[in-house]
């Protein structure tokens, strides 16, 4: 195809097919697990442990997307308080191009002091002291989404079907359904792929994603979402 000597991918469209066994489906938080996992951040002295918990419920961002954020990251565009998903400047990567998206800071972030522990830190990165910023190696991000894990597990959350920080991207999607958020606003804001016919002409503004994240309630105050 690259070369043009095909007309056509004779691979488009084809899927392999996989079959789940009943009991082993990976789950989301339920807003009571997302509430007391916020509550543990929030007295965590450690910023790692701290704000991501709370940036991964805020934006449905996988833990790593966050984990390398820089100051620089995070800034004011349009009259929003944004921070910027995006690959780090010390060769840290996103898992697609979709990745890739600028989101709204929720408002209980704003609440907490996110944007001042951003302005103590600097332009660099807030999460980790430095990075090899080679790509064949491991990004630094990646051993504090670990040990975000482990920290997480060790503090009471050891549902194996609920992946210690996944888990958070899973209920912000169930969340975003259950207030009335559209499929297509909250993959815009997970950085989800639309792979509708549609999709590849929809671009959803902040303006819509900041309305959008004022429904979602942090932390959450009811029971199972």
């Amino acid at each position: 195809m690259a070369n043009r000597l095909a007309a056509s991918d004779p691979s488009q469209g084809i899927k392999v097919a996989r079959k789940t066994k009943a009991g082993t489906k990976m789950l989301g938080y339920t807003g009571e697990e997302v509430a007391r996992l916020l509550d543990l951040a929030s007295n965590a002295s450690v910023p790692w442990k701290k704000w991501l918990p709370w940036l991964a419920a805020a934006t449905g961002s996988r833990i790593g997307e966050v984990a390398q954020l820089h100051g620089s990251h995070v800034f004011e565009e349009d009259g929003y308080h944004v921070v910027k998903i995006m690959p780090a400047s010390d060769a840290g990567s996103l898992k697609n191009a979709e990745s890739e998206r600028t989101v709204p800071i929720h408002p209980a972030l704003l609440t907490a002091g996110f944007l001042e522990f951003v302005t103590e830190k600097g332009r660099g990165p807030l999460f980790y002291g430095r990075s090899s910023g080679d790509p064949k190696r491991k990004h630094a991000s990646k051993g504090v989404a670990n040990r975000l894990a482990t920290w997480i597990r060790a503090n009471g959350f050891s549902d194996p079907r609920k992946a210690p920080n996944h888990a958070l991207r899973h209920w912000f999607k169930t969340e975003a359904s259950r207030v009335g958020i559209p499929d297509s606003v909250a993959d815009a804001i997970q950085g989800h792929t639309d792979s509708s016919s549609s999709g590849v002409y929809r671009h959803i503004g902040l303006a819509l994603m900041a309305s959008a994240l004022e429904k979602i309630e942090l932390p959450p105050r009811h029971g199972a979402s």
